[in-house]
């Protein structure tokens, strides 16, 4: 049951975290793009509202999506449906929120959004997806955990448009306490919190070092290594739009990853992806940056000795 019509081909959709540099990113053909504003988590640019009015009435040509991707507190939430009103004035394309408070806010005030749902972790099946779809979402994010030949079952039976991460650093885990904030009490070390895109944690016995930031929502943890899925494109063609996130990366290293993947989707649309995917793989994993495959080959395997174990500690 594959959405897409005869002819439609993916959406390059990149994180925009500087507005200075988006003439670099259409140069590379990119034309859809997701704002942060005052409401987003882990976005490390915070756009004003005029400065999204000045971007969208500057770019007609181009969509723009903005992330309200948090999970709010009650107290906001009259400021966000004052925010969200003001997005529609100003004409934004769309929404990718997780919180079902800003989907029943756009719904009562019938707001003409395209609702793409990015909970994270929760879409794991097309079932879930197809009874979302009739409560007014648009489009869905799948789970980042799950095996590509998974995701790759799930969009063939979606009633709507699925995106997929293909680029940037993952995200790993959220939580909505300060936890920068706690250790920094208790350990009564002095370090910059606010805006700091620098802080690194490993875990003990491990040598993975994972991205961590903190804002008003909570902190949140990413990997520092970036996903690499130049090689695989051929087989996600049933997205409709593929994600490259920009997170804690350079403007070279965007310009550079932009590059070779726009010419990896020239490629394919010229039929001549398998002959090109093996140099692209090769100039993409040239650069001076570490890239991994995420969880798209890995398996989720329970062994019975760990399930026991599990049970055994419940029931201590």
């Amino acid at each position: 049951m594959c959405y897409k019509k005869k002819g439609e081909f993916m959406i390059s959709v990149v994180s925009l975290h500087d507005h200075h540099c988006i003439d670099d990113y259409i140069k590379c053909g990119i034309t859809t793009f997701v704002l942060g504003c005052e409401y987003s988590l882990y976005h490390s640019s915070r756009m004003s509202l005029t400065d999204i009015k000045s971007l969208v009435e500057s770019h007609k040509e181009l969509t723009f999506f903005v992330a309200m991707n948090a999970l709010y507190d009650q107290h906001y939430m009259n400021d966000i449906k004052m925010f969200i009103k003001e997005l529609s004035l100003i004409h934004v394309h769309g929404m990718i929120f997780q919180d079902f408070g800003i989907l029943n806010i756009v719904d009562d005030c019938n707001y003409d959004f395209e609702m793409i749902y990015h909970p994270e972790t929760l879409n794991t099946n097309g079932a879930t997806l197809n009874v979302l779809s009739e409560f007014g979402v648009d489009a869905a994010c799948l789970s980042r955990v799950i095996p590509l030949v998974e995701q790759i079952d799930i969009v063939k039976t979606s009633r709507i448009p699925l995106m997929i991460q293909i680029a940037g650093v993952e995200f790993v885990a959220a939580s909505k306490r300060h936890l920068l904030s706690n250790y920094r009490d208790a350990s009564q070390l002095d370090f910059e919190i606010e805006n700091n895109h620098k802080l690194t944690i490993q875990a003990r016995g491990s040598q993975l070092r994972f991205q961590i930031i903190e804002d008003r929502f909570g902190t949140v943890v990413h990997t520092s290594t970036r996903l690499n899925m130049i090689d695989v494109l051929d087989q996600l063609t049933d997205f409709k739009y593929i994600f490259i996130e920009t997170m804690f990366n350079d403007q070279e290293e965007i310009k550079q990853t932009l590059s070779v993947y726009q010419q990896a989707l020239e490629a394919l649309e010229n039929h001549t992806y398998d002959t090109q995917k093996e140099h692209l793989l090769k100039t993409l994993e040239a650069m001076p940056y570490e890239y991994d495959r995420g969880f798209m080959f890995d398996q989720t395997v329970y062994k019975l000795e760990d399930v026991r174990k599990m049970e055994n500690e419940n029931n201590q």
